[in-house]
C-alpha cells in the first residue's frame, strides 16, 4: 500500500474532527453575544477551551499530513480525494446534530463522490 493513502486518511481523518469539534463546542457555547465586548469575551473564552483548541491543532496536523500527501500524489488527482472529509462531515452532523441533508446535498455528494471514482481509475 502507498503510504500516501495513509496520510490522506490521516488528513481527512483531522479535517473532520476538527470541524465536528467547533461545532459541538459552540452549540455548548451558545450564540455569539451582539455587544463587542460581549464577542470578544466570548470568543477569548471559546478559544480558550481545551476542546477548540485541540481542534486548532488538527488544523495544524492536517495541514502537515496535507504536506506529506503532496510529496506521494500529483495534486490534480488528490485534491478531490480530499472532498471525503466534506462526505464525512455532512454524515456526521446528520448524526450527531441532527441537520438535514436534502436530496440537493445527497446528489451533490453523490456526484462528488462518483467524480473521485473516475479520478482514482485515471
Amino acid at each position: 500500500m502507498n503510504i500516501g493513502y495513509l496520510y490522506l486518511f490521516l488528513n481527512i481523518l483531522v479535517v473532520t474532527y476538527s470541524q465536528i469539534i467547533l461545532k459541538w463546542q459552540l452549540q455548548l457555547a451558545g450564540p455569539l453575544p451582539e455587544q463587542a465586548n460581549e464577542k470578544v469575551k466570548f470568543l477569548f473564552y471559546f478559544l480558550l477551551n481545551p476542546w477548540v483548541i485541540s481542534a486548532i491543532a488538527a488544523v495544524g496536523i492536517g495541514s502537515i499530513t496535507w504536506i506529506l500527501v503532496l510529496t506521494k500524489f500529483e495534486l490534480s488527482y488528490v485534491y478531490p480525494f480530499s472532498l471525503l472529509s466534506y462526505v464525512a462531515v455532512i454524515a456526521l452532523s446528520y448524526w450527531l446534530f441532527q441537520e438535514n441533508i436534502t436530496l440537493l446535498r445527497l446528489t451533490g455528494i453523490s456526484i462528488v463522490l462518483l467524480g473521485m471514482v473516475i479520478i482514482s481509475k485515471s
